[in-house]
């Protein structure tokens, strides 16, 4: 059977935009990674320098797990590592996103496409990470991938309260990023699920062990430091052979005993020009696009689905809440925006047939043609549809080339301002 040659053609443009996204998105992260995550490799592998025989708490579990190959780590093993780690990561997430590329193709299903593609151009998004190589944050978003994908396997979904006790220990941020996403997912599979027994008794274990885990990173692991300052420093120094540059970091978070006065000096300046234009002009857009998907699958759903989907929103207001009230907004935009996708590509991979009957829709699949009028401006508005987010998709690539790097291009100095980095 031939295939109408309208039908090759759009399949080829499709191709090739995606190529182009792609290609896009390789060449963004590397000139990031280049030019920005490099210079904060130095002051940034201190931070995997502090073990269990320091800090027996948050952000030393990776730390902790180099410290049992070599005593001796140098800024560059920390780059190549957390490199690596990127580079799994991103691999393991567009393997979660697939399953949405092929049933894009597989449905000639424009929306799909465009849920696809803007995951590889969106600044606040596996981009914004590249400007971050040599810091934790990777390790986060790649608990919660690998979380994503046991949810959808039998019995494997058990790893969860392991995943998100290492994702704590990596750094309590955790608790407010990507935990209100993984348990969201969690949480779906018990509504839509028969057997839910097994599932309820993951939920609460996972549950359990975060919440355990992160009241003891933070109201008491720090009693189980052992070194003075100077001892922690000559430590570091002798592990690093180089001396430790960001001592401000440390000064804040481990050797202050007003831990109220310490949370407050990160509330400071929030809310300022960069702020608010990357808030209203980058993330906004986007989840605007969210809510358009998650209000009619509350709507237009069950029970479960109302439930579930009031939590999916829940989940963009956590991170949007947490940026604020703390510095650093672009690691809660880029939390907001990364859990949204975790969970629609969660969903599109366990077949969820209702949020699929609501992108299908979108698409303007409604089952068998019909004639007239009516059918005729329905097509229209479903044309504009796909333009508009053409056009969003466009307007999100040169957002990545406008939207600068937090950290700058001076990281050492950058410390010295800003007591808060972490």
């Amino acid at each position: 059977m031939n295939i109408p040659s309208t039908l090759k053609d759009k399949q080829l443009q499709k191709k090739l935009i995606l190529c182009g996204a792609f290609l896009f998105f390789i060449i963004k992260t590397i000139y990031q990674i280049s030019t920005v995550s490099w210079e904060l490799a130095a002051p940034g592998a201190s931070l995997y320098l502090l073990d269990y025989n320091f800090y027996y708490g948050t952000r030393t579990f990776i730390g902790s797990l180099i410290r049992l190959l070599t005593y001796n780590i140098t800024y560059q093993q920390i780059f190549v590592l957390n490199l690596c780690v990127y580079i799994i990561t991103a691999v393991l997430f567009f393997a979660l996103a697939l399953r949405t590329l092929k049933k894009a193709h597989s449905e000639n299903n424009d929306i799909l496409f465009f849920a696809f593609l803007i995951t590889l151009v969106y600044p606040y998004g596996l981009i914004e990470y590249a400007n971050w190589i040599g810091l934790y944050e990777i390790y986060l978003f790649l608990f919660s991938v690998l979380c994503c994908f046991a949810a959808n396997k039998k019995h494997l979904y058990w790893i969860c309260p392991f995943l998100c006790t290492a994702g704590i220990f990596t750094h309590i941020s955790f608790a407010v990023t990507y935990f209100p996403a993984v348990m969201c997912i969690q949480f779906y599979y018990i509504l839509t699920e028969n057997k839910k027994a097994e599932r309820i008794a993951c939920f609460a274990t996972t549950a359990a062990a975060t919440v355990i885990s992160a009241v003891w990173c933070v109201f008491f692991a720090d009693g189980t430091i052992k070194m003075t300052r100077d001892e922690l420093f000559s430590y570091m120094t002798s592990r690093l052979g180089m001396p430790v540059s960001n001592k401000i970091y440390f000064d804040t978070y481990y050797f202050t005993n007003d831990a109220a006065s310490t949370t407050l000096s990160l509330i400071k300046s929030i809310v300022n020009t960069n702020f608010v234009l990357c808030f209203v002009f980058v993330l906004l857009p986007l989840l605007v696009l969210f809510l358009a998907v998650w209000i009619p699958f509350i709507k237009n759903g069950t029970m479960a689905h109302k439930t579930a989907g009031t939590a999916f929103i829940g989940t963009m207001l956590v991170s949007i809440a947490v940026a604020f009230i703390f510095n650093e907004f672009p690691r809660w935009f880029t939390a907001a925006a990364l859990s949204q996708f975790l969970i629609l590509f969660s969903l599109i991979r366990k077949e969820d047939e209702h949020l699929l009957s609501i992108l299908r829709t979108f698409n303007g699949d409604m089952g068998q043609k019909k004639r007239g009028k009516k059918y005729a401006q329905m097509q229209k508005s479903i044309n504009k549809r796909k333009t508009l987010l053409l056009i969003l998709l466009v307007y999100f690539m040169i957002a990545a080339l406008a939207v600068q790097p937090f950290y700058g291009y001076d990281p050492v100095s950058f410390l010295q301002q800003n007591s808060g980095w972490n």
